[in-house]
């Protein structure tokens, strides 16, 4: 598995590399009306917005697994308190004599 992991990590930089030199050219920004234009590199442009976008999906992924998250530390705190009683139930064994109620 690390080895399928390093060649991919290895696969997606030449790729990267091979996208940023290919893309030198220099493009005008402009981030509003009162501010003069940056000249920055094409490759920049588009790898500053694919990192953001990646970014803000792990974002959103971990904000919508919050239920989930929230329930299972609920339940893993719940397991935990069954597994004491359990065990304490086993070391103090209760006499157990039914206890009939009887209503008039």
């Amino acid at each position: 598995m690390g080895i399928l992991r390093w060649l991919l990590t290895f696969i997606v930089s030449v790729i990267v590399i091979v996208f940023s030199v290919s893309n030198l050219d220099l493009v005008s920004v402009k981030w509003s009306l009162f501010h003069d234009p940056y000249d920055i590199p094409l490759y920049a442009i588009i790898l500053t917005a694919l990192t953001l976008g990646f970014f803000w999906g792990g974002v959103m992924v971990w904000f919508s697994g919050h239920k989930t998250r929230s329930k299972l530390r609920h339940s893993t705190k719940e397991i935990k308190r069954l597994e004491v009683d359990l065990e304490e139930s086993r070391k103090n064994p209760v006499s157990s004599t039914p206890v009939i109620e009887t209503s008039l």
